[in-house]
Parts: structure tokens; sequence; C-alpha cells
């Protein structure tokens, strides 16, 4: 898999993710709002062909997800996304 594929499936996946994602707590409110923006900029980045980056802005969004997630600070409301993390 190329950079190109790599970036365009990870971005598809926290687009999905980030729709399918409720706030729980507001102490995580900041953090959230980070991955919302870090997911905005992976869209940015793959419609302007810069796949690197648009790959490292969909994972740095997933980490931020992935952390809330495992804080109790977040949920994913379908069960088929969830499968996706390790809580």
């Amino acid at each position: 898999m190329d950079i190109e594929e790599a970036a365009k499936k990870e971005v598809e996946r926290i687009n999905e993710i980030m729709k399918n994602v409720e706030l729980k707590n507001e102490k995580a409110r900041e953090v959230f709002e980070l991955a919302k923006s870090y997911a905005k900029d992976a869209n940015y980045f793959l419609k302007e062909k810069k796949f690197l980056q648009a790959f490292e802005a969909a994972v740095i969004a997933w980490g931020f997800i992935d952390a809330c997630l495992h804080l109790g600070y977040v949920e994913i409301k379908k069960e088929e996304i969830k499968k996706w993390f390790t809580i």
C-alpha cells in the first residue's frame, strides 16, 4: 500500500469515527475539539494531495479520540466502529 492509499484509508476511517463519537464529559472538550480539528485538516490535506500530512493528521485525531475513549470521556455509537479500538 502506498502513502496515497494509506492516507485515503485513514481519512475515511477518521471521518466515520468522528460521525459516530459523542463527548460524554466536558473535561475532555478541548481534546475532543483538537481531534475534530485534526480530522478536518486530514480532509483538507487529502484534497490538496498532501498524502503524508493527511495520513499524519488522521492518525493524530485517532490518537486523541482513543485516549478520550480509554478515559471514558467519549462514546462510540456504532458497534462496528468500537471494534477498531482496543478498549
